[in-house]
């Protein structure tokens, strides 16, 4: 047969078409380059023009500009356009942009119409960016200058149409060379192709016949000493070898027939056993979907075979075990086999307990094809073992209650913990972001100095409530990680005597409206200052008092302090209710998590308050115990290591309003704070905070705006919140280190997380420092000074710099015995209303004894006053 090449499919076409393309890139290549070398020359030789001529009118115009000629200056634009017949316009404009003198060329075919008509109107601006627009015009600006000061500025604009027609002709004439040159170079290839590729054809058109069977054709160009000769020789070489292999593969055809009709008979064989098989067999292809079962197996699940092919084994389970379904095909791709018990759906709705022995079925090329699975019913054996089950569980019944109760207790304890710390965790930012704005503004308003007393005192209130919640907060949060072993205790040396009248004075008001007195037993004789975990000492003392207050109905609650001394010193600390008292049988639970006993039961809570504490004193490696008589009361005992320390050793805490910040020291730059901040409460209190002292301030409400704003503004420092809506701070904070000049501006995280390990998550997102809601004045403006080196001008407070004045015994000598017995009184029962009454009595006999009265109880110091009480 012989061969026929198209002519669009010839080698010789190919290659020229390649080399023809070749050479089209080169040329236009070279002559794109060629071209955008003489643009660029072409532009930057009108540029030095455009440039040169507006530097000369900003040397030769100042004199008109500070003289305000506005002749000279309009006759100097006018001839400076007409100086060049490639200028276009010129525009004189002052240091604040204002034009002073202008001229255009109207007739310019670069002038549009809508400039022109801004040229009318005598609005250059406008017109010179409308022409500009037009990508016609090259404008140039140089400012003027007089005395090294910017005065001004001119604007040339120069067309461009000149440039563009000379670069056209550029473009024609080294376009025509380069065809002429591409043609010529074509043709000649072309030829010289066509000589070359002759023998090639002839090895073409013996390819094509041996392809059409013909194995005998005889080969020109075989004695060649060329390529085309080893090319020719090679098929002569495969004709022959084809001429072997059919003749082989006439004879293994013959050998196939024989070998597929032995293994038609070998499967017909297959089936009988397979028929005639006790167990079910069920085969699987890849896609899981039925492609064999045998009898036995159809007739398990009361169901044709016909019906079950084409259709995947989940379609007979039920519905919970098809997750587990799943995962064992998974895992018979991956070539494993498995014996396991399986739940089938008969026909008629009746569950088939089997056992189910299935493994891979590979193909020759060790590839997963499906699955195989002897399948045998093991129903009866299954209701025989749960007969037995039953028979057992009757036998166990009380050890199998008491294990699922302490399962129930271990899983509810495991799900609440795990539930608190979920819901801990994201409440943190909810709870603290209103107090960082009750705290604040409490705090503004406690500086006013126009408040009245009375309000004063409500702050004073409001505040103490706050830190108070604040603290709750932060001790519950803390708690939530004690199961997760992530507490450690944070000993410190702390005034013991503060923290009882804190803690008592806070529960005194619970104890108040219930008609309940809790007393601080002034007897008790304990050292004052220690070192401790005050937190967690203190969350003890106010879940015991609290337990006490909310147990008793009637009487009172009482606490004492002590020490002991055997081998070591130890803390003793009791609290003594006159509540219904504990039954023995359940003082040994009462510890244990969710237990709640008696009328306890009645009450909210979770049972864990008892528990917690417990695990707070074994981690300061203390003990806790309990006495209880039913109908007469309950009194728990801590026993803790005692470690005394000086009172100088004690660090004072920081009084409100000891010291306030009344501005910016002078000689400081002008800094600008961007707050970026979503809660506008939150936003207000931090604008307060900087423009009160004298910073500039914006805000953005979510990250987004924030990127934007520093970008727009530039500021020195950014207040960062964590959580906001659209972009939170740690994307803003990354996107802000991205930009320019983002490596140099301060970012503080301001955040109402709780958790300590988000530290390292916000530095890692590019922050300098973070102060966590609710935050005090003070820790704002130290970060300030610690990231930017702010210098304020501070003023004491009057009420702090006068000092208690010294209580002697002698000065009760005025005061009549049954009013110093009042005042020993209303100090025991704790109630500051009434320390206030008796106070202002004293005042009536000696009003120097009630101003260093009222000094000593605002600072709770009431041991002093009794103590001088008892000498008189």
């Amino acid at each position: 047969m012989q061969a026929t090449v198209p002519r669009r499919n010839s080698i010789a076409r190919r290659l020229t078409l390649i080399v023809a393309g070749a050479l089209a890139a080169a040329v236009l290549a070279v002559g794109g380059v060629a071209l955008f070398g003489q643009q660029r020359q072409l532009a930057r030789a009108l540029e030095t023009k455009a440039m040169s001529l507006a530097q000369y009118m900003a040397q030769v115009i100042p004199i008109s500009i500070l003289s305000l000629n506005f002749v000279e200056m309009n006759n100097s634009v006018r001839k400076m356009v007409l100086t060049d017949d490639e200028a276009v316009y010129a525009v004189l404009v002052n240091d604040k942009g204002i034009p002073l003198a202008f001229y255009a060329r109207e007739a310019d075919p670069a002038m549009g119409a809508d400039a022109r008509g801004l040229w009318n109107e005598r609005n250059p601006l406008a017109a010179s960016e409308a022409m500009k627009r037009s990508a016609r015009i090259l404008e140039v600006e140089v400012p003027i200058t007089a005395a090294e000061k910017r005065i001004g500025a001119v604007s040339v604009g120069f067309s461009l149409d000149r440039m563009r027609q000379a670069l056209m002709i550029q473009i024609a004439l080294i376009g025509a060379v380069l065809v002429v040159v591409a043609g010529v170079t074509l043709l000649s290839i072309e030829l010289a192709l066509r000589r070359m590729l002759q023998p090639v054809k002839a090895l073409t058109s013996a390819a094509t016949q041996i392809s059409g069977g013909d194995l005998n054709v005889v080969l020109s160009g075989t004695d060649r000493a060329d390529e085309i000769g080893v090319l020719a020789r090679a098929f002569e070489s495969m004709a022959a070898r084809l001429r072997e292999l059919v003749a082989g593969m006439e004879q293994r055809m013959a050998e196939l027939q024989t070998m597929g009709q032995a293994l038609q008979k070998s499967e017909e064989e297959f089936r009988r056993i397979v028929a005639t098989a006790n167990e079910g067999i069920w085969v699987l292809g890849a896609d899981t979907r039925t492609t064999f079962v045998n009898p036995v197996m159809s007739e398990m699940l009361g169901c044709s075979s016909d019906a079950m092919i084409g259709r995947p084994m989940s379609d007979f389970l039920p519905e919970e075990d098809h997750a587990d379904h799943s995962e064992r095909m998974a895992a018979r791709s991956r070539g494993a086999s498995e014996h396991y018990e399986r739940r089938f759906r008969r026909g008629d709705g009746q569950l088939l307990w089997a056992h189910v022995s299935a493994a891979p079925i590979l193909d020759d090329a060790g590839r997963y094809a499906g699955s195989f699975a002897m399948v045998t019913d093991i129903t009866a054996r299954k209701q025989a073992e749960d007969e037995l089950k039953r028979y057992r569980d009757s036998l166990e019944e009380e050890v199998e209650q008491r294990t699922a109760d302490l399962v129930l207790a271990r899983n509810a304890a495991e799900a609440a913990n795990k539930a608190k710390s979920v819901f801990l965790a994201g409440m943190s930012h909810e709870l603290r972001t209103p107090l960082n704005a009750i705290l604040g503004f409490s705090s503004l308003m406690h500086e006013d100095p126009q408040l009245p007393e009375s309000m004063r005192q409500y702050l004073d209130i409001i505040t103490r409530s706050g830190e108070h919640l604040l603290s709750i907060i932060n001790d519950v949060l803390e708690m939530a990680k004690i199961e997760s072993g992530r507490v450690q205790l944070e000993n410190a040396p702390f005034d013991l005597g503060a923290m009882v009248r804190d803690v008592s004075e806070m529960m005194e008001v619970r104890a108040r409206e219930k008609g309940l007195r809790l007393i601080v037993d002034q007897a008790s004789e304990f050292p004052r200052y220690i070192v401790g975990d005050e937190a967690r000492l203190r969350q003890v003392l106010i879940n015991l008092v609290g337990n006490a207050v909310k147990f008793t109905a009637q009487g009172g609650v009482t606490v004492r302090l002590g020490t002991k001394e055997n081998h070591c010193s130890h803390l003793i600390i009791e609290v003594e209710d006159s509540g219904p008292g504990i039954a023995y049988e359940d003082q040994r639970r009462i510890f244990e998590p969710f237990v709640q006993l008696g009328e306890q039961r009645d009450s909210k809570g979770t049972g864990l308050g008892l528990t917690i504490t417990r695990q707070f004193v074994h981690m300061m490696g203390g003990e806790i115990s309990l006495e209880s008589v039913v109908g007469r009361g309950t009194l728990f005992r801590i026993d803790l290591p005692l470690s005394e320390v000086a009172e100088d050793d004690v660090p004072k805490p920081a009084r409100a309003g000891s010291e306030h910040i009344i501005g910016l020291a002078a000689g400081q730059p002008e800094y600008r704070i961007l707050i970026v901040e979503d809660q506008q409460e939150n936003q207000l209190l931090l604008s307060r905070l900087m423009t009160s002292i004298g910073l500039q301030t914006k805000v953005a409400e979510n990250g987004e705006q924030g990127v934007a704003l520093f970008l727009e503004w530039h500021p020195h420092l950014i207040w960062m919140d964590r959580k906001m809506p659209v972009m939170d701070g740690l994307a803003a904070a990354r996107r802000i280190r991205s930009l320019p000049g983002g490596e140099e501006v301060k970012i503080v995280a301001v955040t109402a997380s709780a958790f300590q390990e988000e530290r390292a998550e916000m530095l890692d997102a590019g922050m300098d420092d973070f102060v966590r809601k609710p935050y005090r004045f003070g820790e704002i403006y130290e970060c300030l000074a610690r990231q930017l080196g702010v210098r304020y001008i501070r003023e004491a407070s009057p009420e702090a710099a006068v000092p208690a004045a010294p209580l002697t015994p002698d000065m009760f000598s005025r005061v009549p015995d049954d009013l110093r017995e009042g005042l020993r009184i209303a100090l025991d029962s704790l109630e500051a209303e009434r320390i206030a009454r008796v106070v202002k009595e004293v005042g009536k006999y000696d009003e120097n004894l009630e101003k260093a009265l009222s000094q000593y109880t605002e600072r709770f110091d009431y041991p002093t006053i009794l103590k001088m009480l008892q000498a008189t």
